[in-house]
Parts: structure tokens; sequence; C-alpha cells
């Protein structure tokens, strides 16, 4: 069960490098697959693997760090673009507004047409707006474009978002999993150090021999420095009377509680 968590993970792992590097189902599939089965060749210890699939954790800090400059980058031209727009919007709309004032004038004209301050004739009135005309119509095709671009920038800054979001939480998740999968490993290892002990019987019960004979030891060694202060005795006190001596014998035991007392 255990290797088979290990192996799934690597497996993730393995996704989510590929997914940043290639963008497509099949070589992610291919990718993994391959991962795995590489490391099922050469499994080695749990300890060693979890280190392995730290190191590919680890590994996507580069792919992380080229995405945020290549976002910040992509900021940068998108608000530019962004207000470069906006300022030819603005040029537009107004140069075509006057240009459309300048046909009407010339409409309205009889021989001469007043353009600030100056005065043309019709024909000349009519050549300038001509060149008016197409100078607002070529300003108006540079916006179309620069739209077009801003849209283009916005999406790639979006799908840079998305993908910073994407490998960011990839680690978090693997981390997090690995940090789980470590820490039940560890208890695993651990119970299974006691329950080699519980059965080993004989290791438990030479433990116990020598805790014994250890106190026995330490037991004579109070005993004699007893001897040798003169404050030990070889023999205990007897506390018991002449008459529960002999009651083996004559079958009487003295009185606890004799009457008069």
């Amino acid at each position: 069960m255990k290797l088979k968590k290990i192996l799934l993970l690597g497996g993730v792992i393995a996704l989510g490098v590929a997914f940043i590097g290639t963008g497509t189902v099949k070589k992610l599939a291919a990718y993994a697959k391959h991962e795995v089965q590489s490391f099922a060749d050469k499994a080695g210890t749990p300890e060693r693997e979890i280190e392995r699939l730290r190191d590919e954790v680890k590994s996507l800090d580069k792919t992380e760090r080229q995405l945020k400059d290549e976002l910040a980058q992509e900021i940068v031209q998108a608000d530019r673009l962004n207000k470069a727009v906006a300022d030819l919007r603005t040029r537009v709309t107004t140069e075509r507004a006057d240009v459309v004032a300048f046909g009407e004038s010339i409409k309205k004209a009889t021989t001469q047409v007043s353009l600030g301050k100056r005065t043309l004739s019709i024909d000349d009135a009519k050549r300038q707006l001509k060149l008016d005309a197409s100078a607002v119509a070529q300003r108006e095709q540079t916006l179309k474009t620069m739209e077009s671009t801003l849209v283009n920038r916005e999406e790639s800054k979006s799908i840079l978002t998305q993908n910073l979001n994407e490998i960011q939480a990839v680690k978090s998740d693997l981390t997090n999993t690995l940090d789980a999968l470590e820490v039940e490993y560890k208890a695993l290892r651990l119970q299974a150090t006691k329950n080699k002990y519980h059965r080993d019987d004989s290791k438990l019960s030479a433990v116990r021999d020598g805790i014994e004979k250890l106190k026995e030891k330490l037991e004579v060694q109070r005993v004699r420095i007893g001897l040798d202060t003169g404050k030990g005795r070889i023999d205990a006190p007897v506390t018991e009377s002449v008459d529960d001596i002999l009651a083996p014998l004559t079958g009487k035991k003295s009185n606890p509680n004799p009457i008069g007392d």
C-alpha cells in the first residue's frame, strides 16, 4: 500500500512538471507512464523515494520563477498598450468628428470654405478633406490592430496567471501529501519497532532477568554497607511470644487481649 502511494505521488509530480512544459494530454500521459515505470524498475527505500520526490517538487521552483518573470513582463506591456490604445481612440474619435464636420461645411459652401485661419476653394477643400479622411482611416486601422494585440496580451496574461496559480497549487498539494506520507511512514516504523520487541520474548526475558540481577546486586551492596557501618543485621528481631513459638507443639496461643490487662 505504501509503495502504491509513493508510485502514485511520483506520477502526480511528473504530471505537474509536464503540464507546464508541454500542455498536451498525450505527452502528459506518456511522461507520467515513463516516470512511474522508471521508479518501479529501481524502487528504493521509502525514505529515499520521499527525498527524491521532495527534490522533484523543489524543481518546480524554476518553472514558478519563469512564470512570474513572464507574467510581470506581460502585465507591464499590457498596461502600456492599454494606455496607448485609449489615447489613440480618443484622438481618432476627435479627428473623425472634425473631418465629418469639415465635409459638411464643404457641402454647404458655394465658392469658398474656411479651415481654421485659411480660406480654401471648394476643390482645394475637397482635396484636403480627402487627405484628412485617409489619415483618419489609417489611424482607425492602426487602432484596430492595437486593440487586437491588446486582446492577445490580456489573454496571454490570463493564461500565465492560471499557470502560475496551478503550479503553486500543485507545489502546495504535493508538499502536503509528502508531509503526510512521511508522518505515516514514521508512525509505521515506530509501530514495527514496538511489534518487534513485543514478539521477541527472548530479548524481553533477557532484559527482565538483567533488571532482577541488578536489583539483587544493589540489595547486596546495601546490606554489605550496613554491616561495615554496624547498622546492618544478619537476623531479623523475633517479635513472636513464647506461647506463639510453641503453639505448633502445645496447641496453645498467647491471648492478645488477656482479661485484666
